[in-house]
């Protein structure tokens, strides 16, 4: 998934991450219960692929998500939250222009939360966190790549211990447990993407809480307030297609500070997964470099991600991923972007334009 939320929007999916990982955020305890709040982040986007080593992959894609979302804030510390996706679902075939097709409406998170003081506790149909790349690294396309690693629609139970102070911020344990959903919400709503089951196998694909992940991140230091760090380590049991089981770390850290009138925002991420996929010898490595700058509207955008691949008995394969993009928020909320990415997967070098308009209401 990727969409590049509207900063109007109330509740993004970064900050979905935010809030199952910080205790006073969003769903902390409101003053009038019950109460609910919502938001809906859309946006139109074009994707056109005007060169490539392979020419099947020249194409051009158009096409809406939309990210509707609503929290429930109860009595005594509980919330209830349940956030969609609209997206394509299937991929392009060869040679394939798409305007508006193979959409769908799908369920991607959907639980019950209890905050008290420090402690936060969440369970049902969630992400329980790893990276942070694949949500905010800047520009139309800085999150394609890192999407590989994003953990979503598991059925989950996270808690969380939150401390600090104003001189040391605000620091987050998490520990979850999780399988991947193949409830009835994992089914989608228009266009079908398929019905998952146990048989399909795949990395924690088990229907048991054996999979889980512990995550340790903060920010806000005193003496370093535009710092924040994310570190995390996930362990996904193998599917009955896998042989064995898949470990995951990560660590990301980025500087937000103003040099003039210009904020700028630098950022990294390193990512390594063993026996990716549960395949036994297989690793995989994800490196994401960005910076994105911020001046009266204007943004710009600059990222990197490689992924190196390597598997016992054969040759270790790079991938690469460079994006340049640049946008601009109106004070009505809209955001206009434009951007260039350059693509070299598997040898095949695809050179892409695109640009989407974007805008989020809440309520």
């Amino acid at each position: 998934m990727n969409i590049n939320r509207p900063r109007t929007a109330t509740l993004t999916l970064g900050g979905l991450f935010s809030v199952l990982l910080w205790p006073g955020n969003a769903f902390a305890e409101p003053t009038k219960t019950p109460r609910i709040e919502g938001a809906m982040p859309i946006e139109w986007q074009s994707d056109f692929a005007y060169r490539s080593d392979d020419t099947t992959n020249k194409r051009n894609n158009m096409f809406l998500m939309a990210e509707p979302e609503i929290t429930l804030h109860l009595p005594a510390g509980f919330s209830i939250f349940a956030h969609g996706v609209l997206q394509q679902v299937k991929a392009a075939d060869p040679d394939e222009d798409r305007y508006f097709k193979d959409e769908a409406l799908l369920v991607e998170d959907l639980f019950l939360r209890y905050a008290n003081g420090p402690f936060t506790v969440t369970g049902g149909k969630l992400n329980p966190g790893f990276g942070r790349a694949w949500d905010v690294t800047p520009g139309v396309y800085g999150t394609d790549t890192a999407e590989d690693y994003e953990i979503a629609e598991r059925i989950g139970l996270t808690a969380t211990y939150g401390f600090g102070n104003e001189a040391w911020g605000q620091h987050n344990f998490t520990v979850g447990t999780f399988f991947l959903d193949t409830t009835p919400l994992a089914h989608s709503f228009g266009q079908t993407r398929g019905t998952t089951a146990r048989s399909d196998g795949g990395v924690s694909n088990t229907e048991d809480f054996s999979s889980f992940n512990l995550v340790f991140e903060g920010g806000g230091i005193k003496s370093l307030p535009g710092f924040e760090y994310h570190s995390a380590y996930i362990h996904q049991t193998n599917g009955v297609d896998g042989t064995t089981d898949e470990t995951g770390v990560a660590a990301y850290a980025a500087y937000a500070f103003n040099l003039g009138e210009v904020r700028w925002t630098p950022m990294v991420e390193l990512v390594r997964f063993e026996n990716s996929g549960g395949t036994q010898g297989t690793d995989k490595d994800y490196n994401t470099l960005a910076l994105s700058a911020e001046w009266k509207g204007w943004n710009g955008a600059l990222s990197y991600t490689g992924r190196d691949t390597q598997a016992a008995g054969v040759s270790a394969v790079g991938d690469h991923f460079y994006q340049v993009g640049l946008g601009y928020s109106f004070e009505i909320g809209v955001n206009a972007d434009i951007a260039w990415k350059r693509a070299r997967e598997s040898a095949v070098e695809t050179d892409t334009v695109g640009g989407k308009v974007s805008y989020g209401f809440k309520f």
